[in-house]
C-alpha cells in the first residue's frame, strides 16, 4: 500500500492523503464467521500523508484509529511538476498534437486484401460501383508539417 501511495504522489506531483478504514477483530467477526474471509478483512490499514516528492510527512497509522497530521509546503508541488510534467510530454506541442478530421468518412471499410488488389478505397470494379469516398492509396501516406517526408 505504501509503495502505491508514494508512486501516486510522485507521478501526479501532488500531496496524497491516504485514509483507510480499520476494522477491529470484533467488527470483522460480525461481518463474517468464515476464518478465510476474516483474514482478508484484517489488516491492510495504511493511513498517511505523502509529499509530492514521495516522502511520508507523518508516521503511518497501520492499526486502530488515529489522526494523520502534517504541515504542507505547497511550493513542493511546483518543484515536482517542473521535474516531471505528467500531462503532456513536458508541454511541447511540437511533439504532441491533437488533430480532428472533420471530413465525412465511412465506418465500414473494405478488407485490406481487396484494397490492395484494386489500388483505391471506395470503388468495387467487380460490380461497377463507386462511392464518393474513392481515394487513391498513394494519398493515404501521412504527411507531417514542418518536416521532410523522406
Amino acid at each position: 500500500m505504501e509503495a502505491t501511495v508514494r508512486h501516486h504522489a510522485l507521478e501526479a506531483g501532488c500531496f496524497v492523503v491516504n485514509a483507510t478504514g480499520w476494522l477491529s477483530p470484533e467488527q470483522v467477526s460480525q461481518i463474517t464467521a468464515d476464518e478465510k474471509m476474516q483474514r482478508v478483512l484484517s489488516g491492510g490499514c495504511h493511513t498517511t500523508i505523502i509529499s509530492p516528492e514521495g516522502v511520508p510527512l507523518c508516521s503511518p497509522i497501520t492499526e486502530g484509529e488515529g489522526m494523520a497530521i502534517a504541515d504542507l509546503d505547497f511550493s513542493l508541488i511546483t518543484k515536482r511538476k517542473r521535474m516531471m510534467d505528467c500531462v503532456g510530454h513536458y508541454s511541447r506541442p511540437d511533439l504532441l498534437q491533437l488533430r480532428l478530421n472533420a471530413e465525412q468518412w465511412a465506418v465500414m471499410q473494405p478488407p485490406i486484401s481487396s484494397v490492395a488488389a484494386r489500388g483505391t478505397i471506395g470503388e468495387d470494379p467487380q460490380n461497377g460501383s463507386s462511392s464518393d469516398l474513392s481515394v487513391p492509396i498513394d494519398s493515404l501516406v501521412p504527411t507531417y508539417p514542418n518536416t521532410r517526408n523522406g
